[in-house]
């Protein structure tokens, strides 16, 4: 067909519609744009989501195929590049990262970034601790949470957790994420990862956790309370020089020889129990200050400032003393600088949090709908039913006045024309007889015809 010809059909057809048929028409295609709308967003995102990223790079070959080996096993996708480096889908990336992490299947190779990259150039080094940490946060457990790698002759780690109010990290999340931030960097074990929560808690690691399960509860409970004592005896002595104990974390762990027990007693003391070895972990928080512009005014931007190297020996010698570090014993004391307040300044806002998207995403379709109704839908309707309601009382109108009239008109017409002819056979019966003969002959002739058409 001709476009022509079908363009000015369509036009002689909107033409002949109603406005009533037009807003229904109009109303149909706006939906059905909507809907269209809605599904190229739905299916982009969708796109999105199935696109192949990073799990892990530049494994050694013996732990590819452990990490190729436990995907198959989930049953996911995945591709295999040169250098050992696996892609999965986008929208399990971060879930399956931490997972196999956990396993402790990857013992060294990089997030997304390789170890030469890492080690020349500082935009990789921030670039990693931002990849960990959307790992990371990926957790339902984490509210929020900043990881600051410190690279030295003893590299470490630090993981600043905002844990969801009621929830904690299973044992199996605390090993995925020091697996995963040691994996991450050169030169840097499970055990230098630190762990702190909202209460700038240290939380204990796989080795203290394991440890503790091979004592009884009684000698857990003793270990625990001696821990708690001399971590609060370091927070209370050194809070006076850092300002806040918020801004002090530390943790303390003691190895008990428990075979010595008191006689007649069930229970254990700090004569009885002996100490076979000490280990402390102090971070302290730097300090802040506003920075200024220009002019030399104080601007409402806050600026940290680590502790000194001789601020950090000071507090670690009150320590040891505080303590009772003997390093002949094999005690080991570290006391590090870090900044507490990340989390707060610069908090990561791409939680992986989809279901909050996907319920914005049908917000905005339901709101558009609405409004399509409530501006176009429903004046119409009104307005439709009070046209019918006017042509209802109309057509009332005319029953009850014009057309019964009319109707009485006729049927008086009627009977004054039957009294006529009346009148008319009775006066000449023979010209009523011939009238009647002609009118019949000329409906047979009509019939005729017809039947020949």
């Amino acid at each position: 067909m001709n476009s022509k010809v079908l363009f000015s059909q369509l036009f002689v057809l909107k033409n002949r519609l109603s406005k009533k048929q037009k807003l229904i028409i109009g109303s149909a295609v706006a939906a059905i744009i909507i809907f269209l709308i809605f599904l190229s967003v739905y299916t982009a995102e969708k796109n999105i989501n199935s696109r192949y990223e990073v799990l892990f790079g530049s494994l050694a070959s013996a732990d590819a195929a452990k990490v190729i080996e436990e995907l198959e096993k989930k049953s996911i996708s995945y591709e295999l590049l040169d250098n050992n480096i696996i892609k999965i889908p986008r929208n399990i990336l971060y879930k399956e990262r931490i997972a196999i992490a956990s396993l402790g299947i990857v013992k060294k190779g990089s997030v997304s970034l390789s170890a030469e990259d890492f080690k020349q150039n500082e935009k990789y080094f921030q670039a990693l601790e931002d990849e960990l940490s959307r790992t990371i946060n990926a957790l339902s457990a984490v509210e929020n949470v900043s990881v600051r790698l410190t690279l030295e002759k003893n590299a470490t780690a630090l993981v600043l957790l905002q844990l969801t109010k009621g929830r904690e990290l299973s044992l199996k999340q605390i090993r995925g994420i020091e697996n995963l931030v040691a994996a991450a960097v050169p030169n840097l074990s499970p055990s230098d990862v630190v762990l702190i929560d909202n209460n700038t808690e240290i939380i204990a690691s796989i080795d203290e956790m394991e440890q503790l399960t091979a004592l009884s509860i009684m000698q857990q409970n003793f270990k625990a309370n001696e821990e708690k004592k001399k971590e609060r005896k370091i927070i209370e002595a050194i809070s006076p020089y850092i300002g806040k104990e918020k801004k002090i974390a530390a943790q303390v762990n003691i190895d008990f020889d428990f075979s010595v027990k008191e006689p007649l007693s069930d229970t254990y003391n700090s004569e009885f129990a002996q100490i076979k070895k000490i280990m402390v972990t102090v971070i302290v928080d730097g300090n802040y200050k506003y920075k200024s512009d220009a002019d030399g005014n104080p601007t409402n931007e806050l600026e940290y400032e680590p502790l000194s190297e001789n601020d950090l020996k000071t507090l670690s010698l009150l320590v040891s003393r505080l303590i009772g570090i003997n390093k002949e014993r094999g005690d080991q004391i570290s006391v590090k600088n870090a900044q507490f307040k990340i989390a707060e300044v610069n908090a990561l806002k791409n939680k992986t949090d989809v279901s909050f998207f996907e319920f914005l995403k049908y917000l905005f379709v339901f709101i558009f709908l609405f409004i399509v109704y409530i501006k176009l839908i429903a004046p119409f309707a009104k307005k439709a039913f009070k046209v019918s309601k006017k042509e209802q009382k109309s057509s009332e109108i005319f029953l009850d006045s014009d057309v019964e009239k009319n109707f009485y008109k006729d049927e008086d017409k009627y009977t004054i024309s039957l009294d006529k002819m009346k009148i008319m056979i009775d006066k000449s019966p023979e010209a009523a007889a011939n009238i009647f003969q002609a009118l019949i002959a000329e409906d047979a002739q009509e019939a005729i015809m017809h039947r020949r058409r």
